[in-house]
């Protein structure tokens, strides 16, 4: 009986210290700006640090512009220019942190979720627009693809995530981070994007 209730008393002991090392673990949310030769974004981002080695976060990002568009026509006007690409995106990580001092290097990896259009040929293979839209006599308009297309070029799906990216600690309570990312999509809108933020922490 003494023995049960010393292994209950130090079950106990041991849930208390966990108890406590949870709260001083660091939690920090700031702002970040995605960008890549086609495509630029905002987005927030949260974070987790498990231990001194291990990080998880949650971020996400909407994307003002795009180097890549479509327009959408309604008979022969134009009614909309589509962004080609991910419209938004969220990604859920694990970071591997190495170093203890203000400056860190850490490795990514995890998941995410895209939203997006994604055009299929916008130019063929000999460089000419595959798009073309054409009037009622066949003379070619202006390029790009009719209203009940639209859905036909949406495209929902997952991503896995690769990556580094390096932080500085610039005093306890603010964090500065740069990182790039390989995100694969899953089937469709895959990229490459480089990130970079400030995080509160506390």
């Amino acid at each position: 009986m003494k023995k049960v209730v010393v292994v209950i008393a130090l079950i106990c002991a041991g849930m208390g210290v966990n108890g406590v090392n949870a709260q001083d673990k660091d939690v920090s949310i700031g702002i970040q700006g995605a960008f890549n030769p086609n495509k630029t974004g905002v987005g927030v981002r949260l974070g987790f640090d498990f231990t001194e080695i291990l990080r998880f976060t949650i971020d996400g990002t909407y994307y003002l512009s795009a180097k890549k568009t479509m327009d959408v026509f309604q008979g022969e006007t134009i009614t909309r220019t589509l962004n080609q690409g991910r419209l938004w995106d969220g990604n859920i990580n694990l970071n591997f942190v190495f170093g203890r001092n203000n400056f860190h290097f850490y490795l990514i990896s995890g998941l995410g979720i895209t939203y997006g259009y994604k055009f299929n040929g916008i130019t063929d293979a000999m460089g000419g627009y595959a798009y073309e839209h054409t009037d009622a006599n066949g003379n070619v308009i202006g390029y790009g693809i009719d209203e009940n297309q639209v859905t036909d070029a949406i495209r929902f799906g997952v991503s896995l995530n690769g990556g580094f990216g390096i932080e500085w600690q610039i005093v306890p309570a603010i964090r500065w981070n740069l990182e790039q990312t390989v995100n694969i999509g899953l089937p469709s809108l895959s990229t490459w994007m480089c990130k970079t933020g400030l995080a509160y922490c506390f």
